[in-house]
């Protein structure tokens, strides 16, 4: 299962990330910097490292990022909003 969702090919820190995400997502898939790096699984990751994982993540379209910069909300890819926002960027 994880070879299908290509998970394999990410890395731990991608991959805490993104579980990081689902986990303090709220009910449209949105998350803010804050709350995914406050999570116990991002608390121990350099901030190089998190915002490489989130990119890589954004590249893999997993997750669309929500403002400038290195600021904003992520929303997970399928979340009601993720198309519109990929389509105003």
């Amino acid at each position: 299962m994880e070879d299908d969702l290509g998970f394999s090919e990410m890395s731990e820190t991608q991959r805490d990330v993104l579980y990081a995400i689902r986990l303090v997502a709220d009910a449209q898939g949105r998350a803010t910097i804050s709350e995914i790096r406050g999570h116990m699984l991002a608390k121990t990751i350099s901030r190089p490292s998190f915002f490489r994982a989130l990119s890589a993540l954004v590249d893999r379209k997993l997750i669309v990022h929500d403002g400038v910069g290195r600021t904003g909300t992520y929303l997970l890819a399928g979340s009601d909003r993720d198309l519109t926002v990929a389509d105003n960027a």
